[in-house]
């Protein structure tokens, strides 16, 4: 099961007894449906709980005949067939060719509207690989219709038209948690709450871990060209030439080759950056060798 499907499942198990909200709901599903006109109202989703909610809404907020069929390829198909029904939830939902503006009566009457966009024609990625809600609208004008609406409650919608299909999306994460509380997925928006806790804490550890193999590679590297000096000046005998700090540090890292910098300051007391003066002075000395 899809994340997406996962929650319009859970939208779908709430119900509402304010006739006000049963109506904002049932326009948000329908304005955004496949067709809504005198001539022909029809809703087509994958998903039978969704099409068995809109039933609800019809018949409870409504009162209107529908049908409710499956189509040969397993789509749920919800029409209206009688052209009075159709008048009726017409003059509900529109004014001339716009929405109605008296769809939103209250406050609460917001989220059960896009609610009810998002059971229609709302799609949310898997948080685990990208953070995008979108909204894919029946026309241009409902998408700039979504768009303004959008904008006064949430921040920064994107709009975009793809193959000759108009989206309505946001792409992070905090718009993706508000909008899920806002339409009541609570549920949702704390899963994807928790995935970007979680996601930020695998990103951290491996920013560390980075650091400390760069780290890692950095000290193994300096101690092979400090070893290598060392040895060199041994194998020409000069060691015992060196003045006592240089011998001293000369010894000091042949007989620990694997130490880092802060270690070898540990065994001989040194400080940082005393200890590393005197190896990087024993490294010039080879290469003047």
């Amino acid at each position: 099961m899809s994340f997406s499907s996962e929650v319009k499942f859970e939208l779908c198990k709430m119900r509402h007894t304010k006739s006000c909200c049963l109506t904002a709901e049932c326009a948000g599903m329908l304005l955004f449906s496949r067709h809504l006109s005198e001539e022909k109202i029809s809703f087509y989703t994958d998903y039978s709980d969704v099409a068995e909610h809109l039933c609800y809404l019809l018949k409870k907020r409504m009162k209107v005949n529908f049908e409710h069929v499956v189509t040969d390829g397993g789509v749920n198909k919800v029409t209206v067939p009688e052209l009075t029904d159709r008048k009726f939830i017409i003059s509900k939902l529109k004014s001339g060719d716009k929405p109605s503006d008296n769809l939103i009566q209250n406050d609460c009457c917001v989220s059960a509207f896009l609610r009810g966009v998002f059971l229609s024609c709302g799609f949310l990625t898997d948080p685990n690989k990208e953070y995008r809600l979108e909204f894919l609208c029946p026309s241009k004008k409902m998408a700039q219709y979504l768009f303004g609406f959008l904008s006064g409650i949430i921040e920064n919608p994107k709009m975009v038209e793809r193959d000759g299909a108009y989206y309505v999306y946001y792409k992070h994460s905090a718009a993706v948690e508000d909008m899920l509380t806002l339409v009541g997925a609570v549920n949702a928006s704390l899963a994807v709450m928790e995935i970007k806790v979680e996601k930020d804490m695998r990103n951290k550890i491996n920013r560390v871990s980075n650091f400390e193999n760069a780290n890692f590679v950095k000290t193994v590297h300096a101690s092979g060209d400090q070893t290598a000096a060392i040895n060199k000046i041994i194998e020409k005998g000069l060691l015992d030439t060196l003045t006592d700090p240089l011998k001293e540090a000369a010894v000091l890292r042949r007989d620990n080759p694997e130490a880092s910098l802060s270690q070898l300051c540990q065994i001989s007391g040194c400080s940082r950056s005393g200890l590393n003066h005197r190896l990087k002075r024993l490294i010039e000395i080879a290469d003047s060798i």
